[in-house]
């Protein structure tokens, strides 16, 4: 912790001198620190959230029509909203009109929730329960070209480049059966992976000169990213043993319900060590699992020249 403090303070003190520099010889140097809200797609998350559900409902059905065994859902579920808050900073080097900048920027972070149970209305003590709790963050690291526009104290600019996005999910999945089986079964499952991916953003600002090196800005902007390549590590527990532990890529995909007689395909979320995939014929539509960040943030901030 002392030597990054020393790091940073170091750093700190050679920003007037590049500065200095930088001014020069016809260079500028900004600082722009902000924040505002971020719109991001969602992705594979919430349709699981879904899916955990409708298999609660047509077991729920399969009893009613086959058995003839009135049951009942209760519970909610909290999706990944799509908006949330978004903090960043970013430096610039200015020639003229135009400018170089490199920033770094946390989209916020999102987190899904639910918890259903189905129960016998004859005999609610034993129900089968479904529980999700999923939560994900995303830092971006960006490099954007600049174009400035208009005089002080009012001024307008663009910009635009490429990022690197960096994700970090985790997701615990249990399901119990205290209905229909005698021995209460149930799966317990625990997901953590990271993935990163290369995306690019774009958008337009306008600045306001509080005094010539303090001013303020409003900007908004949009970006396209989805992450795909998630990595990581997977605990599984079930009535049958464990908890077993492995490691290698996260998929989705279909699976088909051969043990409570619905006769459908649900999306699924697992972990495969590297080299396999899910396959077979209670797997189907295998694809990396993905979190789509593709969206746009407005944000406003203080914008410092040196």
């Amino acid at each position: 912790m002392k030597r990054h403090f020393v790091v940073a303070m170091a750093m700190a003190l050679c920003v007037p001198f590049l500065s200095l520099h930088l001014s020069a010889q016809g260079f500028g140097f900004r600082l722009k620190l902000s924040g505002g809200y971020a719109h991001l797609g969602n992705g594979d998350p919430n349709t699981l959230l879904d899916a955990s559900h409708s298999f609660l409902v047509n077991i729920g059905t399969f009893l009613a029509e086959v058995y003839a065994l009135p049951t009942e859902i209760a519970g909610e579920a909290k999706k990944i909203s799509k908006g949330g808050a978004e903090f960043g900073g970013e430096a610039i080097v200015t020639y003229g009109r135009f400018g170089f900048g490199l920033g770094l920027e946390n989209l916020g972070g999102r987190s899904a929730k639910s918890d259903w149970t189905l129960s016998s209305i004859d005999s609610p003590e034993y129900p089968l329960i479904s529980r999700i709790d999923g939560k994900f963050d995303t830092l971006a690291l960006t490099a954007n070209l600049y174009m400035f526009f208009g005089k002080s104290p009012l001024g307008f600019y663009v910009f635009a480049g490429p990022g690197l996005y960096f994700g970090k999910a985790s997701w615990d999945y249990l399901f119990q059966d205290d209905m229909l089986s005698l021995e209460g079964y149930f799966e317990d499952q625990s997901i953590n992976v990271k993935a990163h991916g290369f995306g690019a953003q774009g958008g337009l600002g306008i600045e306001y000169d509080l005094t010539p090196q303090v001013g303020l800005f409003a900007e908004g902007k949009v970006r396209a990213c989805k992450l795909k390549d998630w990595n990581g590590d997977e605990v599984w527990e079930t009535a049958l043993g464990g908890p077993f532990t492995w490691s290698g890529k996260l998929w989705y995909y279909e699976f088909y319900d051969w043990m409570y007689g619905t006769g459908g395909w649900y999306p699924y979320a697992d972990i495969f060590e590297t080299g396999t995939s899910p396959s077979g014929e209670y797997a189907r539509n295998a694809r990396a699992f993905e979190i789509d960040l593709t969206g746009f943030s407005l944000r406003a901030g203080i914008r410092i020249r040196f």
